[in-house]
């Protein structure tokens, strides 16, 4: 089986060697090999996931355990979000590199914790939250690197439609709106923040992963395909951490890139328009005050 590594050869994995990451959604498939691939090259890792015996379990397949920081969270109550940053603040002085990559699919409706719309609040507001809380640890480095975990399933959705976030039609509606949201917001946050590299990327639809655990049939039976089936259009565990690496370590292409899987690819036109970047940034931020204790 191809490890990650195979997929970085254009890249020296040397530059990793003593960064300070933290990575969300850890425990999952693509998360899981991520963070397993990092530490084979002296990263120092924080991890996050919802499932404190899932972190266990990914600590023991860790080099380096004992350099690891292990912190459970709720993405949907962005109270737990605002105290998973607080112990990082606590745990650590700065961080070299942030990757978003927690994500869920839920194919009803559903209320988060806040009192919002739950695939938003777990997709968008959690990480745009994250990213918020952390940007002080970040600015202590020279070069800080955001990665937002995205999809080519923002293309499912043609509108910004800020107005249809409480009330999406279905769970996939609400799924591809949220990662046209994560990359709108990359794009905001790369033009306002000029000494921090932002980037979004689409790893590809993993066989066996439990993000489309909710999905109805028959989508679920597509996206659940077993791991030993080949599919081409099916991305592998390894490989899809490789596009997220990758995208951490790329310096060809500037702040605010859109990856599918390894190659830079434009966005849809909704993402790329600044005026639909500022409306998202402004909706964002009115979300996140009235949600979340100062």
């Amino acid at each position: 089986m191809k490890k990650p590594e195979d997929n970085l050869k254009n890249h020296n994995l040397k530059k990793l060697e003593g960064q300070k990451i933290f990575l969300t959604g850890a425990t999952g498939g693509i998360g899981s090999e991520t963070a397993i691939t990092l530490s084979h090259h002296n990263v120092q890792l924080i991890l996050h996931g919802r499932k404190q015996k899932k972190l266990d379990k990914l600590k023991k397949q860790l080099e380096n355990p004992e350099k690891t920081i292990l912190l459970k969270a709720d993405f949907s109550n962005l109270t737990s979000v605002q105290k998973i940053s607080r112990e990082i603040k606590e745990k650590t002085e700065k961080l070299d590199g942030l990757i978003n990559n927690a994500g869920i699919y839920y194919r009803g409706k559903k209320t988060a914790k806040n009192g919002l719309e739950y695939t938003f609040t777990v997709n968008h507001l959690a990480p745009a939250l994250i990213t918020q809380e952390l940007k002080p640890l970040l600015q202590k480095t020279k070069e800080p690197t955001i990665i937002n975990v995205a999809s080519e399933a923002h293309r499912g959705t043609k509108k910004l439609a800020l107005n249809e976030v409480e009330n999406p039609e279905n769970g996939w509606k609400a799924y591809s709106r949220s990662k046209l949201y994560n990359i709108t917001y990359t794009k905001k946050l790369a033009r306002q923040n000029e000494d921090t590299t932002y980037k979004a990327v689409h790893p590809g639809a993993v066989a066996g992963t439990r993000l489309f655990r909710n999905l109805p049939t028959p989508l679920d039976k597509i996206t659940q395909i077993p791991k030993h089936l080949p599919m081409p259009f099916i991305t592998k565990t390894p490989e899809a951490a490789a596009t997220i690496i990758n995208a951490y370590l790329d310096q060809k292409n500037p702040t605010g890139t859109y990856y599918d899987k390894f190659k830079p690819k434009k966005p849809s036109k909704t993402a790329r328009n600044p005026m639909n970047q500022n409306k998202l940034w402004n909706y964002t931020q009115e979300k996140i005050e009235k949600t979340t204790q100062t």
